[in-house]
Parts: structure tokens; C-alpha cells; sequence
């Protein structure tokens, strides 16, 4: 994907204090909507099948639910995403030995293997922290794009959706969608910026 983010946006800290009321139903929302497929997805990773996947996403959300009012941020950098990835990896492990699964399953040669989860072969940060951060990075991406998608026209977004997520040439975008190369380029760069100013807003920090 050309568009990326080199590191894991950290999740402002306003937003960890507004979780602790738990009748902030637009904190919570946003929340979900990044959380809830970073999980599942690292789940499926380290070896889950669909539905197991799903109760670890439902555990980690309600251990995040009971627990966040008791969490203390202290100024530190991307420790809150610490204690989900760790969260998760707990969950993660605890699933597996309740579905007695076998080395190797899971979504293709991504698939962390089972004895190095049960018995922690690498530290946390090299089994999982990897994978965590990476897709952490592309789910907050994805939420910003679909937050953004319906300010721009539908032949912008898909100017700078093929050439910049999909890797299509602008040559052969501006051909297909009957526009010059510099309309596909002010679209695509528009668009980044506007997807980079919503990433700056979820996680600028307290002033």
C-alpha cells in the first residue's frame, strides 16, 4: 500500500479519558470502529477460527470496559496500545488452549505458531507487537478513509484509491476514468491530506 503510516498513531489521550464514562456513546463508537477489527484480526493471525476470533474481540472489548477506569496513561508513549496488544495476546492464548488447536492453523504463512504463543518462545513485542502495530496502522487508516470517503466524488476517491492503496499507475487511473494525470494527482493528494488532518485529530494529544 503506498499510502502508509511508518508509526502506530498513538490514541489521544482525551479519547482514553472520555472511554471512562461509559454513557459516551461517541467515544465508545470510535473506539469500536478501530478496535474491534484490529482484534479480530489478530486473532485470526495467531491461529483463531471466525467465531473464536469473535469471543476474543467480545472478551477484550469487556475486559477493556471494566478496566479502563483504573488505567493511568502517565504521559507514556503507546502505552495504552501496550495494554490492548497485551490484553489481546492473553485473550488470544486463553482461546486457543479452550479449542485444544494445533500448530500452524490460521490465515496462511502469516499464522504465529502455536508453541511459540503457549510457551512464549520471543518476547511479546516479536510474536505479536509486529503484527499488532502494523495492523493498528492500517485499521486507523481505513477509519479515516471511510470517514472522509463521502466529502469527495466518487471518480476522486477512486483515483486515489487505485493508484494509492491498489498501486495502479496514474497513467493508466487517468485513462480509465477519462481524466489528465494532474487531476489524479491533485485528487490523490488532496485526499492523503485530508486522511492524514483526521489521523492528527484522533490522536492529538491533551494540550
Amino acid at each position: 500500500m503506498p499510502v502508509s503510516m511508518t508509526e502506530s498513531p498513538e490514541t489521544r489521550h482525551s479519547l482514553l479519558v472520555r472511554l471512562k464514562d461509559h454513557d459516551d456513546q461517541q467515544a465508545w463508537t470510535e473506539f469500536y470502529e478501530i478496535y474491534e477489527p484490529l482484534i479480530y484480526r489478530l486473532a485470526r493471525v495467531c491461529g483463531l477460527q471466525d467465531a473464536d476470533a469473535r469471543e476474543v474481540v467480545q472478551t477484550v472489548c469487556l475486559s477493556v470496559s471494566r478496566s479502563i477506569g483504573q488505567f493511568r496513561h502517565a504521559g507514556r508513549t503507546g502505552c495504552f496500545r501496550a495494554w490492548l496488544r497485551q490484553v489481546t495476546r492473553n485473550q488470544t492464548i486463553n482461546q486457543l488452549k479452550q479449542c485444544s488447536r494445533h500448530p500452524g492453523l490460521g490465515d496462511g504463512p502469516e499464522a504465529v505458531q502455536w508453541d511459540q504463543l503457549q510457551h512464549d518462545a520471543a518476547p511479546p513485542d516479536q510474536v505479536v507487537g509486529a503484527k499488532f502495530d502494523r495492523e493498528h496502522r492500517r485499521q486507523v487508516f481505513c477509519w479515516a478513509a471511510e470517514k472522509i470517503q463521502p466529502r469527495f466524488s466518487p471518480v476522486n476517491w477512486q483515483a486515489f484509491w487505485r493508484t494509492c492503496v491498489d498501486g495502479e499507475s496514474i497513467a493508466s487511473v487517468a485513462e480509465a476514468l477519462n481524466l489528465s494525470p494532474s487531476q489524479v494527482h491533485v485528487a490523490r493528494c488532496r485526499i492523503i491530506a485530508r486522511i492524514r488532518e483526521v489521523v492528527t485529530q484522533h490522536t492529538a494529544p491533551e494540550p
